[in-house]
């Protein structure tokens, strides 16, 4: 099927209606643009907080040690 905007490649000048439903999927398209960013940047939060969750958990680790290990045995 052909579309009818590719037949009527200057229909933005004729009908008002089309100019008006461009400009609104520009600043949807921005929109978007704006909402990716946003993703990337929780992305790298998030990343950066289970990095430094895995960090603080091996320092707890071996700071309490082996709860299966004896009490005689613990380093202090």
């Amino acid at each position: 099927m052909i579309s009818q905007a590719s037949s009527y490649p200057d229909c933005e000048s004729a009908c008002p209606k089309v100019a008006e439903l461009k400009g609104k999927i520009e600043a949807l398209e921005e929109e978007i643009r704006d909402l990716r960013r946003g993703k990337e940047e929780a992305e790298k939060k998030v990343n950066y907080q289970k990095e430094k969750y895995a960090r603080l958990w091996e320092k707890y680790r071996k700071f309490v040690g082996n709860p299966n290990k004896p009490s005689s045995k613990k380093t202090r």
